[in-house]
């Protein structure tokens, strides 16, 4: 399974203040995260702690963060156990979010990520309770939300190097696996509390044991294939 998690890290990364003036309504209302950051001013530079353009931590008590176009990443933990951001528009600029950078980010209900990221890590949004909405760029060549799917899912890197699966990275209550994911990474699902019940494709055949760590106890999976059947029993998950 290490293995199979180093030949995920290594495909993606070779793979290619408060707003009075507009409500986030109005921005995912956008056709992308381009036209929504010309909708709302970046978040200032000064609420982030810098390693030259990482974001290495936020300290800002903003509700809606649009990420400043100077970051090219977003560090590990950058934004761990923040208790402020509801909103999180991620620009143009950001190749690579590290591991668990929004872990624990208690408010967050929508996650918006641009064309240009090409790496992201897993964890990335870990135990975020309350997110119900995932949006990628639909001209990202590494990462898809593709069919509303409500979740980060990687695009296979090379069908020709063996490399054809899509990868679930991250996600959340109303996410909704799309045929063609083979493997759901680690923390996938960690801390979504409020998924009751999720849609496991007969596609799927390798899921990480802390997948859905600390996910609704009463939390239901429809699985269409054995591998699924045999992961919710011992992993102690509902089968309906």
């Amino acid at each position: 399974m290490k293995k199979k998690l180093l030949a995920v890290l290594l495909a993606a990364s070779f793979c290619c203040s408060g707003f009075g003036f507009t409500s986030y309504n109005e921005v995912r209302a956008e056709e992308s995260t381009s036209q929504a950051v010309n909708k709302l001013p970046e978040t200032k530079e000064s609420s982030f702690e810098w390693d030259g353009d990482t974001i290495t931590k936020y300290n800002g008590h903003d509700t809606i963060v649009v990420i400043p176009s100077r970051a090219t990443a977003i560090g590990p933990n950058a934004f761990e156990d923040n208790w402020s951001m509801e909103h999180l528009i991620i620009t143009g600029n950001v190749k690579k979010i590290g591991d668990h950078a929004f872990n624990n980010v208690h408010l967050l209900t929508t996650v918006e990520i641009s064309k240009s990221v090409v790496d992201i890590e897993t964890g990335v949004l870990a135990n975020c309770n309350r997110l119900e909405s995932i949006k990628i760029d639909s001209e990202n060549i590494c990462y898809t939300s593709e069919d509303n799917a409500n979740a980060i899912i990687r695009k296979p890197f090379d069908s020709s190097a063996g490399d054809s699966e899509k990868v679930l990275i991250a996600g959340c209550a109303n996410t909704i696996i799309p045929e063609g994911v083979a493997y759901i990474t680690h923390e996938a699902f960690a801390g979504c509390q409020r998924m009751t019940r999720l849609t496991i494709p007969k596609t799927v055949t390798d899921i990480e044991d802390d997948a859905f760590n600390n996910c609704d106890p009463n939390l239901e999976l429809i699985v269409q294939n054995d591998y699924g059947k045999e992961y919710a029993i011992k992993n102690k998950i509902t089968i309906v």
